[in-house]
């Protein structure tokens, strides 16, 4: 699975696509890609998934200009290649995927069907290892988060069973996430630290990791570049990095972002008991 850098490889995806582009007529490319989709489809509902890689392949590359029909195109084309128990060309879909999904959210917010969601991520799961789905932005989801990484093993193995998969596995983000969240739960936040900016140097655009970053640098005090770094990239379900995103605005008694802040929450974080006090120290306007 050695490739090159994102840049080269985006550069001879788009190469090959501008050349057949140049193949066909600008009036006649959309009809000729969107029958290459649909026939490629047929095929893959009648389980000919080399047949169907090799029309979708090359209809994706005639769907450039449109993100969201070229992000269906490239996970149907995924999934016809794991049909064909294609591991190599499974990865290079994927990676064409998470360019568009870098580019535009085209998967994210585009209108697949949840049946093709659910089927490819499966396969993104199966086919591609750990350690590389952990380092996608958008796909590190899937894995187990940090802290139930750690409920793996009994408490008094943890540290030494992560400590080992670090050195095991250097390039593999879980096991620093998961001792950091352990040593953020035993009061050790420049240990934390260490753990959680090293996972973030290996897979930068990683959600979790930067809110396990600002989480740290609430504990270390730093409000402000607590606060910077978790309103960068929101707090989502994580009931651990409202509360420290909230403190942190509470104690640089910025009250009325913190307000904003509660108003986005999902209930079931507004419900956590923290959260709740905080929630009274902003309406009172009064550190807790």
């Amino acid at each position: 699975m050695e490739r090159g850098s994102s840049s080269s490889r985006r550069g001879r995806w788009l190469v090959l696509a501008v050349a057949v582009l140049w193949a066909v007529t600008a009036q006649a490319a959309h009809p000729f890609y969107e029958d290459l989709l649909r026939r490629g489809t047929e095929d893959f509902n009648r389980r000919d998934y080399e047949r169907a890689a090799r029309r979708l392949r090359i209809a994706c590359f005639g769907l450039l200009d449109e993100p969201q029909v070229l992000a269906e195109g490239l996970t149907r084309l995924a999934l016809a290649q794991a049909g064909a128990n294609d591991r190599a060309g499974f990865a290079e879909t994927f990676q064409r995927l998470e360019e568009v999904e870098e580019r535009f959210a085209a998967y994210s917010a585009g209108s697949i069907a949840a049946e093709m969601r659910t089927a490819f991520e499966a396969m993104v799961l199966r086919f591609l290892p750990p350690a590389r789905v952990a380092a996608s932005p958008t796909f590190s989801r899937l894995l187990p988060r940090p802290a139930e990484i750690l409920t793996q093993w009994p408490p008094a193995k943890r540290r030494k069973e992560l400590e080992k998969r670090i050195r095991e596995e250097p390039g593999d983000i879980r096991w620093r996430m998961a001792l950091a969240e352990l040593e953020l739960h035993d009061g050790r936040a420049d240990a934390a630290w260490i753990q959680a900016d090293a996972a973030l140097t290996l897979a930068p655009g990683n959600t979790y990791a930067r809110r396990l970053r600002g989480r740290v640098l609430a504990a270390q005090g730093k409000w402000a570049a607590a606060a910077q770094e978790l309103l960068a990239v929101g707090t989502g379900d994580e009931a651990e990095a409202a509360r420290a995103l909230l403190l942190s605005l509470v104690r640089l008694e910025r009250w009325e972002e913190a307000e904003r802040v509660l108003a986005s929450l999902p209930a079931a974080v507004v419900a956590d008991a923290t959260v709740q006090r905080l929630r009274e120290a902003v309406a009172a306007r009064v550190q807790p």
